[in-house]
């Protein structure tokens, strides 16, 4: 889980842009089965570990009160 507070880089993932800005800023799960194809994915990942990302699922975490704590992300 990335915390909303963090606007900071963590690891090698950023909030401030691409599918956690999204499902962040929506509240929606966002799946991908060919997320290269996508404007909102991030090639530098892929790029930096020489691999190809072929799906993935990012869903919001939210409070008992609906509030978006950060959210949750997995790829292939």
């Amino acid at each position: 889980m990335i915390p909303l507070k963090d606007k900071e880089r963590i690891g090698r993932l950023s909030i401030s842009k691409g599918i956690a800005e999204f499902v962040i800023n929506t509240g929606k799960i966002l799946k991908l089965d060919n997320p290269n194809s996508d404007s909102r994915f991030s090639k530098e990942i892929d790029i930096t570990n020489h691999f190809k990302t072929k799906n993935l699922i990012c869903a919001p975490v939210k409070d008992q009160e609906g509030k978006i704590l950060g959210n949750i992300f997995k790829d292939d």
